[in-house]
């Protein structure tokens, strides 16, 4: 594997990692709250499962991740 197709896969696992849902903290939350942060919660949760589907689709598209190698490579050599 070559160097730009392991920077395409981190910046790939990046923006994965930006729509995860702390569920941990959520939890907290919708007890201290008695419940009322459940809704909140389910809806982020829907949210960031659709923008990681989303990252996921993109990153199949084999133009996304060409665009997405210029980019990185851009900012790799500066």
């Amino acid at each position: 594997m070559d160097l730009e197709q392991l920077q395409r896969e981190a910046a790939i696992a990046s923006l994965k990692a930006k729509h995860k849902t702390n569920h941990i903290l959520h939890l907290i939350l919708s007890v201290i709250t008695v419940g009322l942060w459940l809704p909140v919660w389910v809806l982020v949760a829907i949210s960031n499962s659709i923008e990681r589907g989303k990252v996921e689709r993109r990153a199949d598209d084999n133009t996304f991740a060409q665009r997405l190698g210029r980019f990185v490579g851009r900012a790799t050599k500066k």
